[in-house]
């Protein structure tokens, strides 16, 4: 059975293999390194593509002026499509409506279940979150919607 990871880390970006400003140049991840052929999340080491991974580097600005937001962003990482250019602005924190509207058309867990399989999201929010969601006071972020 073939599986697909999706590893989205927010607000961190590629930089190079530089141990004073860069953690992840040094970080111990064997697991990692190992799917990378021994390469790290660095600027060196893209673009990769192996037999079981595959590491890019995206412009997040994605052809549009302006500083990359989230929810924008977010949605362009799980529908495929250039949001901002869609929309006309980088937005967020939280999907506006003409995002949730994109999300909502179409991602790749829809896409996924389309085709007969299932998608799960594993996430590393917390419950709180949740709960804050559920009670109207706060909205969904891009991923989670």
């Amino acid at each position: 059975m073939t599986r697909v990871l999706f590893l989205f880390l927010d607000g961190v970006g590629l930089a190079p293999a530089d141990s004073e400003r860069n953690p992840l140049s040094v970080a111990s991840m064997p697991n990692l390194k190992s799917l990378l052929g021994g390469g790290s999340l660095t600027t060196e080491t893209v673009p990769y593509h192996g037999p079981k991974a595959t590491l890019l580097a995206v412009d997040a600005c994605l052809g549009v002026a302006g500083a990359p937001q989230s929810a924008s962003g977010q949605a362009s990482l799980v529908t495929g499509r250039n949001v901002p250019l869609e929309t006309g602005q980088h937005y967020g924190p939280k999907p506006n409506p003409p995002i949730r509207t994109i999300i909502e058309e179409n991602n790749v867990f829809a896409e996924v279940e389309r085709a007969g399989l299932s998608a799960t999201l594993l996430n590393a929010y917390p419950p709180r979150y949740f709960e804050v969601i559920n009670s109207g006071r706060r909205l969904y972020s891009a991923i989670p919607l």
